[in-house]
This record gives structure tokens, sequence and C-alpha cells, in this order.
């Protein structure tokens, strides 16, 4: 195969352009080995450079596809705030991406508005140095691993995820400034992860702090591996705890998208409470043996849904020019057994998706926040609806029924698309959703920028409006450059006519930080929080 320098001169060499234009081309490939135009709705318009050699095909090839194509899902995020900031501000700063090609080959790229169209951008793909290379190829955060795990499980591809706890010692006078840093230990348990014989190496990268992942082709000795990363621990001087749990992603004659519920809850439990959080929701037996507790667990889910065992909680979403309150969202509040205390509204609602119950539970949510619509005719109410619920043609047609009624709530009821359930079926959803529209309801785009998937759906579905994580306005508070990210998502949210709900604005700060970037409206502890709905007495939050 040819390297990436000839596959250039091929490129440029039949083509016989004017020396001018050869002679830019020439400067771009110096920092650059893959070119492209994107046009509307970042599709490629024109291709050139190593296409063969990084993805396996010639450039002509990808022409009219969606540059995320070309990207692994994981940085499909990444991807969209580019293309965002560029469209906003004319450029985007360089990021690093990784190749959809089966070394997951780290890249930077920048991305030049190019005035053709709206969404007109000249984009760049340059290779990173070996000696930065190392330090690229490592997944961040839960949702990075989800999505690559997931990627597997579709393709039917052999994978195994290990699960690695990591609690660095401190040594008598070293200070927690002189504790080592992520990128250390990231490289030193790569280091102890034997490179296989075939295949690709390994992933490894952070789930959060302390807590690790690895994704290979083969289950990995654990207990060899953290043997092997103590050692280099203590011959750095910096010597830790380290424990490793696996677990398989042996489909057993699940379906994938049950395979994929499932270890979406895994990493968020792991996270969250390491592997006697795991142990204690039924992954100790692996994902199958998790997907069997919930199916066990499924007929106590269902009578608590139809038990109405829950309550629903209003937080004020208000414009933030003048304060006025435009909406309340309805919160999800579990009751608990007799002397007992709720259980976990995320654990409980992924249960519920895992199990299959998520069109029942949506059902009766919304049916509660009917009731309160009738109750106090001057107030309107968002609802959470899964993606699950959206997808299903029987929820469509009980969804139909229910909104049938009155035509005085046309305009009173929102409803907001989450993240906790991936969307395969787009046609579904999408005919889901234009039922909404015929019933004067608005969509909106619900923790916009905190997984991929968010910017995959702002592709594929029209939403009135898009309410921002608040990670990002925690972010801004601090950096500049976080700053600069959430006003380019705000901008994306412009350029596809939709008003932009900024969560987690919790003093005037936040909300005058929110108001300068062009945020409409505002939701947080600044305004009010989660509690009754004012002229209600209906079901009051316990």
């Amino acid at each position: 195969m040819a390297s990436g320098a000839s596959a250039i001169r091929n490129e440029l060499r039949p083509a016989r352009r004017p020396l001018l234009q050869e002679r830019f081309l020439r400067f771009a490939f110096t920092a650059a080995d893959l070119l492209l135009e994107l046009g509307q709705d970042a599709a490629i318009k024109y291709a050139a450079g190593a296409f063969g050699t990084r993805l396996g095909a010639p450039a002509e090839e990808f022409l009219g596809q969606n540059i995320s194509r070309l990207i692994v899902p994981a940085d499909h995020a990444v991807l969209a705030s580019a293309i965002a900031q560029a469209t906003a501000e004319g450029r985007s700063t360089p990021v690093v991406i990784h190749l959809a090609n089966p070394a997951r080959e780290p890249s930077v790229l920048t991305a030049l508005a190019n005035g053709d169209s709206p969404l007109g951008l000249s984009v760049t793909l340059g290779r990173i140095p070996a000696s930065l290379s190392a330090a690229a190829h490592g997944l961040r955060g839960v949702e990075a691993f989800r999505l690559e795990a997931a990627a597997r499980l579709a393709a039917g591809a052999p994978a195994s995820l290990a699960l690695i706890e990591i609690a660095e010692q401190r040594a008598t006078g070293r200070s927690a400034a002189a504790e080592a840093p992520e990128a250390a230990i990231l490289g030193d348990l790569a280091a102890a992860i034997p490179r296989p014989a075939s295949g690709a190496a390994p992933l490894v990268g952070s789930l959060t702090d302390g807590r690790y992942g690895v994704i290979s082709d083969q289950p990995l000795d654990l207990g060899g591996v953290c043997e092997r990363f103590d050692d280099l621990r203590r011959t750095a001087g910096r010597p830790a705890s380290v424990h490793g749990t696996g677990l398989s992603l042996n489909t057993a004659g699940r379906t994938a998208g049950e395979m994929v519920r499932a270890l979406g809850f895994a990493l968020r439990c792991f996270a969250t409470g390491g592997a006697g959080e795991l142990a204690a929701m039924g992954f100790s037996r692996g994902l199958e043996g998790f997907l069997a507790l919930a199916g066990e667990r499924r007929d106590a889910m269902q009578r608590m849904i139809a038990g109405r065992r829950f309550r629903l909680a209003f937080q004020p979403v208000v414009g933030l020019a003048d304060r006025t309150v435009r909406h309340y969202e309805a919160l999800l509040r579990l009751m608990p057994d007799p002397g007992g205390r709720p259980p976990s509204t995320q654990e409980f609602v992924t249960f519920v998706e895992a199990a299959g119950l998520a069109e029942e539970l949506d059902t009766a949510v919304l049916e509660e926040a009917l009731a309160v619509l009738t109750e106090v005719p001057e107030a309107a109410v968002s609802v959470n609806m899964s993606g699950f619920s959206l997808q299903s043609e029987a929820f469509r047609t009980r969804l139909s029924k229910l909104l049938a009624h009155p035509a005085g709530r046309r305009g009173r009821l929102l409803v907001e698309l989450t993240e906790t359930a991936e969307i395969e079926d787009v046609r579904a959803a999408q005919r889901t959703l234009a039922c909404l529209r015929e019933a004067g309801i608005p969509v909106c785009l619900d923790d916009f920028g905190a997984g991929a998937a968010a910017f995959r759906y702002l592709r594929e579905f029209r939403v009135d409006y898009i309410k921002i994580d608040g990670s990002f306005l925690r972010a801004a508070r601090q950096s500049p450059r976080e700053r600069a990210t959430l006003a380019s998502m705000v901008a994306l949210a412009r350029d596809v006519r939709a008003k932009v709900v900024v969560e987690m604005i919790e003093n005037a700060e936040d909300e005058e930080l929110s108001r300068a970037l062009g945020a409409e409206l505002g939701q947080g502890w600044l305004y009010g929080r989660p509690g009754r709905l004012p002229g209600s007495a209906l079901r009051a939050p316990s």
C-alpha cells in the first residue's frame, strides 16, 4: 500500500491543476493529509488526500457522506462541536479525533468557514506525531466507552470490557499535589497490558477519577495486569492499590439493543460506585446476569408504574430577559416503601428501559402531566420521553389517543427527548415526533452536549428547544475557551432555529453569562427547586 505522502502526490498529479491551485494544495498537505469540503448537513462535497491509506477507500467513495462516517462514534460530539464553532466563528480550535479505521488513528481536525453556504466548511485532518499518539489514543468518559463497545456489539465483533479501580497510596511526606497525573497512570496501565499477537491493541482510558476501563478483543488476565501495574507504580515510587473486574460482553442470545442498554448502565454504575455497585446491580455475572435480574424485577416495576408509586415535581423554566416563568419541567420522584428510602430515579429508569417498560412509564408520566394541566389551566409543562418510546408504534397509537383531548392543551405540553436510550429506528421516531407536532406540542432536545447522540438527533429531528447540559455552564465559569464552546453551542441552536435553555443556573452571574451568550431560557435553583406546581393540589411530591 502506498504511503500517505505518495498517495498525496498521486492525488495531485493526475488532476493537472493550475500551478497556483496545486501550490495551495501542497501548502495544505504540509499540515494535513486529508482535505475535505462540507456542504449542508456536513455532507462531503470534495475530498482529497491519503484516503486509501488511512480509510481504506479512494476519496471519491466518501463524496456525499456525512463527515461523521470518517470518525469513531465516541468522537462525534467533539466533531459536532468543532463544526459548530467554525460555523459560528469562522474557524474551529484544532481538536483531536480518531479516524474510523481499525487502528483508530488519532488526527488533528481543523475547520474553516468557506462562505459557500450556511454550513460551507473546509476541513483538514492531519496525523499526530508518534510521540503524542499514545496519549491521544485513550478513551475519556463513560459515553466514549459505551459508544466504542456498542459499535463492536452492533458489528458482532468480539469484545471484552475490563473495569479497573486504582487508588494511589500517598507516600509519607508527599503532598496531594505531588500525586501522579492521570496521564501517567494511563501510561502505566497501558504498559501493563500485553499487546496481542494479532488484532488491535486494547483501548485504555478513564471513566472518572480513579476508575478506568479497557476494551479488548480477548478477555484479559486481570490478575496479571494488576500485578504488572503495581510493579510499575512501585518502581516509580508511587505505590497504588489496584483491583480489576472483567465484564463479559457475550450476547448469549440477547439482542444488540438489550446488550447496549445494559452496558450503559454498567458503566454508569462503575463510574459512580465501583465494583461494589456493579455487584449490587447484578453485574457479577456480566451483562447477561444484569438482564436476567432486570427480567426478574420486571413484575415489581410494572406494579410500581401501574400503581403510580411516583410523583411529579415541577421546576420552573424562565425567560432570561425578564425571569417570567414560561413552563415547568415535570421531574420523576419515586415513592419509598414503608419505612424505606426511595430508590434512585436514574437507576429505576435504567432498569425500566432494560426490562422493556419504557413505554408504560412514559405513558403513566404523560397521564399525570395531563391531569395537572387539566387542574391548572394556565400552566405549561414539559415531560421527558425515552427514545425507546419514540420508536414504538404501539406507544405512538397510545400517544395519539392521549393527545386527542382537549384542544385547550395545544401549546401547553412540551416533550423533552432524553438520551438514556439510543434511537436506532430514526424513521419510526420521526413519525412519533410528527404526531406530536400535529397536536401542537413542541419538542426539546434534552442534555445537549452530554453525549454524542444529541448531535446526531439534531441532524435527524427538527426541534423547537435545545437544553444545554449544565456541565457546560459550570465549565464556562472557569475558562474563556469553555465559554467559547458554550457560545458555539448556542450559535448552533440558532442555526437550526431552536430556542436555548441553559440548565443549572444557580446565581446571578450564571444568569448574566447565559444571557450574554444568547440563550433565551434558563432553569436552575436561582429560579426555584423542584416542587409542587403552583395552583395544583394533585400528587404533591413527598
